[in-house]
């Protein structure tokens, strides 16, 4: 790059710019080991985050893959015998913005130590991603890839693109710019589709540096190549090879994998890049939960056994023998009550069981567990063994596997007297200036399996509302099983109604102590929120998100579709 100087001061201020880069490059190039909390997961498509960070992991025909995710910017991808093999993090954006209206470059600092790596053919190292909405594209759609290094015994060549559009210098290297024509699996829908590739590859190889990802996608601008707007940026990792009966093997290790937005070194989140107010939301998969409370399944620690895979808040395509690890605190010594949130569809008969110990101490066992499709979430109950207070390392096995499940759900027991009173209260009461429920609504079932009916009245609202429940914990309050509740409608198909929404406000006012998953209309997870008592949920999606639109709201095992506006 060539500098023209104004005066002296500008160019004394940009040499100890420069040599300020240089300090940092070299201070995180002699990175040799991982600092932060790691999440080490195993299966053929692993997704989720850990820290501010998204990753991905995903093999084809492998004897075995892994990787550990490091919550300050690192990975570690460990592969043997794959046909494809690729293991990414970074920062997922929601396709509302392109490059240059991120309040910053896109960065990405990367450190590559390769180890025992054997039979690879092809292979990318470097920032991996997509773009919508790209004007010219196949279904608007763009896979690209920045690559600066590989596994493989040379860089990519000519076979990536059916088109090379030609050669540019960023960061003092040249780089070969490729667009390739590709029909295959593809964001935003199940089936394959077409969709354009961009490639630029680095002529030299190096085994750590920092991409600027903005600057290459101005270039490719330059080259014809339009951009869109941007659904992910991350460090990638991917080896493969071609032919029957081949294999990859051996470790990529990242010491640094980091992506960011802006010249800093703080990386930010893909719910803090599109809305600052959200930033707190991001999970930390590897804290601990407190017992009495609710174990987020997909948050888990450590798995093994067999694969597993990770879509947004859900655990599924479960094979038997696979088990996930999570730390626990409780805080209450004594006989809880466990609910597993699940879904499976009745298929070839198989029995599932999932087994739940403690410290390596089977402690309650789950069966029987069938609803009527694969999406279909009901909850299932056991008791467990006595559990002592403290810290300690939940496991949960799925022996039979052939199941999805949500979360796991612990509440202490309570004492044969509590319970006894607790079922005798004659009223329910639900202070709401919104919705009322009479003390006639409530259907209970005792323990006897005696059962008494009634009806339920909703004000300003025709529909019915069916409330079912095992218990009423208090003459205050009423829990609503989301599998229940049925709310039927002649006006729409769709939950968005005036009777329907006056029903669904209703519902959550009920249950306003519980998180309610949030996605978009195609089905990416946006996040968590809490219904606050008297507010209503497009005023909280509206605060939230802060953006106008349709909106999918999951509770249970139940979607809605929520229109929220300016």
């Amino acid at each position: 790059m060539r500098v023209l100087p104004k005066s002296a001061k500008v160019l004394t201020i940009l040499s100890l710019g420069f040599l300020s880069t240089q300090v940092l490059a070299q201070n995180f190039c002699s990175t040799t080991g991982h600092s932060g909390t790691g999440r080490t997961v195993s299966g053929s498509y692993v997704t989720g985050s850990v820290g501010n960070y998204d990753f991905q992991l995903w093999y084809d025909h492998a004897q075995s893959g892994s990787a550990t995710f490091y919550n300050e910017g690192s990975m570690s991808c460990s592969f043997q015998g794959a046909g494809d093999y690729l293991c990414r993090m970074g920062l997922q954006f929601n396709s509302d913005k392109t490059y240059d209206q991120l309040g910053g470059d896109i960065m990405a600092e990367f450190k590559l130590v390769k180890q025992n790596i054997s039979g690879v053919g092809y292979s990318y190292v470097g920032v991996y991603g997509w773009m919508e909405g790209v004007s010219g594209a196949p279904n608007g759609l763009v896979e690209y890839y920045v690559v600066d290094n590989t596994l493989a015994q040379y860089m990519p060549g000519d076979w990536v693109g059916d088109t090379k559009k030609g050669d540019y210098t960023i960061d003092g290297a040249v780089y070969t710019v490729y667009r390739n024509t590709r029909f295959g699996p593809a964001i935003g829908g199940n089936n394959d589709r077409e969709f354009h590739q961009y490639f630029s590859v680095r002529k030299s190889a190096r085994d750590c540096g920092t991409i600027n990802v903005s600057a290459h996608i101005k270039k490719w601008k330059e080259l014809g190549m339009a951009d869109g707007k941007l659904y992910e940026a991350k460090v990638l990792g991917e080896a493969g090879c071609t032919g029957n009966g081949c294999g990859v093997s051996g470790t990529a290790d990242f010491p640094v994998a980091r992506v960011y937005i802006g010249n800093g070194s703080t990386p930010t989140s893909s719910s803090s890049v599109n809305n600052s107010a959200s930033s707190s939301s991001a999970v930390n998969p590897v804290a601990v939960t407190n017992i009495p409370g609710t174990v987020e399944l997909e948050n888990f620690a450590t798995s093994g056994g067999d694969e597993v895979s990770v879509y947004g808040n859900i655990v599924g395509e479960i094979k038997p023998g696979a088990w996930l690890e999570y730390p626990i605190s409780v805080t209450s010594a004594g006989i809880y009550t466990v609910d597993l949130l699940a879904a499976r569809k009745d298929d070839q008969n198989r029995t599932t069981t999932v087994d739940i110990s403690v410290d390596g101490k089977a402690v309650a066992s789950i069966t029987g567990i069938l609803t009527t499709g694969w999406n279909d979430y009901d909850s299932f109950t056991a008791e467990t063994t006595n559990l002592t207070a403290g810290p300690h390392t939940l496991r949960v096995t799925f022996t039979g596997g052939y199941v999805n499940v949500d979360n796991l759900k612990f509440t202490k027991k309570t004492t044969a007297s509590s319970s006894s009173a607790n079922q005798s209260s004659s009223s329910v009461k639900q202070s709401s200036s919104s919705a009322k429920l009479s003390s006639s609504s409530a259907v209970v079932q005792s323990s006897s399996s005696a059962q008494a009916e009634s009806s339920a009245s909703v004000e300003s609202s025709s529909s019915a509302l069916e409330i079912s429940s095992a218990t009423a914990e208090s003459s205050s309050s009423l829990e609503v099983s989301s599998a229940a509740m049925e709310i039927s409608s002649s006006s729409a198909e769709l939950w968005y109604s005036s009777a329907t929404m006056a029903l669904v406000k209703t519902r959550f006012l009920v249950e306003c102590d519980r998180n309610l998953q949030v996605f978009d209309m195609q089905g990416r997870f946006l996040g968590r929120v809490t219904v606050a008592q008297g507010t209503s949920l497009e005023q909280t999606l509206r605060v939230r998100f802060q953006k106008p639109g349709a909106y999918l709201v999951k509770q249970g095992g139940r979607f809605m579709q929520v229109r929220v506006t300016r």
